[in-house]
């Protein structure tokens, strides 16, 4: 058996043996199976399922573990019969990890997707979910030499590796349900588009209402909803400020013109935020955000050689992060949606607890939320 084929036998069987009490599998069943880790889900002019499917497979004659199917259908297991008829292989979905949804899907609505998902006792809950743009199937069918490992998998990796950094959310199959149910608060996704380079990245976050994709936030807006509502950690922060202020703290050097803002970044090392009801009547919030970080680069030759200068770097990226939850709270209030989670503190806060997601849409619009950012910078520097 050739180094290659033994380690496809090797990764598939540890895909299949992963978990607890599964039952033995023999090289001969594992020969006849294809394992379902990537699916996709767009909607056809005519309004039918189309499935992609990106498979792991163990086959001696092929010099290719992985494989792309796609089948329609007028439900996704309809669709997804539809795709196997394209394989010699047994299908089994049971180790999807990935479910990626085309944006015509999520803009229509997703539950219709998911609720059957969730009441299969096959599918793994932890599965992320995603976005594809413009389709989920343009994404999982790119063939690039930069990806080197099955798509599936690599799409995977790349969320696990963002939401790890707090730049982006892990929303599993569970997690997204649980929010869809809950009274209050709205779920994001990450949305993966093709690169320059031909190569699937995340440019951006899908805002949901209910579960229907129906805005976009920057990678930045969802990094301050992450501070807002989780404990963050390790996550890079860029801010513009106004100059002005550090005109006399300039380096000796020679300036043809002196810019009108300051650019630069900061390492957040730890920050989370507490939110309360300040007013129920006028629907006012404080959400308090304490952040320690380092300076991570700035756009020119300030030299920050006091705690003066420290302090009014502090201050100016204070308001510059104030300005843009202020921002992110009004372009969420347009869709009335609710990434934040200002709605589960409201309801918290009534006598019988009981508030409708209906309600909540139409008070969400009109909260006033008082941000105040306490920012420490404790080093700066790329090096301790």
């Amino acid at each position: 058996m050739s180094p290659k084929i033994w380690m496809s036998s090797f990764l598939l069987l540890s895909i299949l043996l992963s978990g607890c009490e599964t039952p033995k599998i023999t090289t001969e069943q594992v020969e006849e199976m294809g394992i379902i880790t990537a699916r996709g889900t767009d909607l056809t002019d005519d309004k039918s399922i189309e499935a992609t499917l990106v498979i792991f497979q163990f086959d001696v004659q092929s010099d290719s573990i992985t494989e792309i199917l796609s089948g329609k259908g007028k439900t996704i297991k309809g669709a997804e019969e539809n795709a196997s008829l394209e394989s010699p292989f047994k299908l089994t979905s049971g180790k999807v990890q990935i479910e990626l949804y085309g944006k015509e899907a999520a803009e229509n609505g997703l539950i219709t997707y998911l609720d059957p998902l969730q009441r299969d006792a096959a599918v793994n809950n932890t599965m992320y979910l995603a976005i594809g743009d413009p389709t989920a199937k343009d994404i999982l069918s790119l063939n690039t030499g930069s990806v080197t490992m099955n798509m599936g998998q690599f799409l995977y990796e790349v969320i696990n590796s963002s939401s790890s950094d707090y730049m982006l959310p892990r929303i599993t199959l569970q997690d997204f349900l649980r929010n869809f149910y809950a009274v209050g608060i709205d779920n994001v996704l990450p949305v993966f588009e093709i690169a320059e380079n031909g190569s699937p990245k995340i440019s951006k976050a899908a805002l949901f209402k209910a579960d229907q994709y129906i805005g976009d936030l920057s990678i930045q807006d969802n990094t301050f909803i992450n501070l807002t509502n989780s404990t963050v950690k390790d996550q890079l922060l860029v801010f513009t400020v106004p100059f002005a202020p550090f005109k006399e703290h300039l380096a000796k050097a020679e300036y043809n013109e002196i810019p009108d803002n300051l650019h630069g970044s900061i390492q957040i090392i730890k920050g989370k935020t507490k939110t309360k009801l300040i007013d129920t009547d006028e629907l006012l919030f404080e959400s308090k955000v304490k952040v320690e970080a380092r300076l991570q680069e700035q756009s020119s030759q300030i030299v920050f050689d006091n705690l003066e200068i420290i302090k009014k770097l502090e201050t100016e990226i204070e308001k510059d992060m104030i300005k843009h939850l202020e921002k992110i709270l009004k372009t969420t209030q347009k869709y009335a949606a609710d990434p934040f989670g200002y709605g589960q503190f409201y309801r918290t806060k009534q006598k019988d607890g009981n508030l409708t997601n209906d309600e909540w849409r139409e008070m969400y619009p009109e909260i006033q939320v008082d941000f105040n950012v306490d920012l420490q910078i404790i080093r700066h520097g790329a090096t301790e």
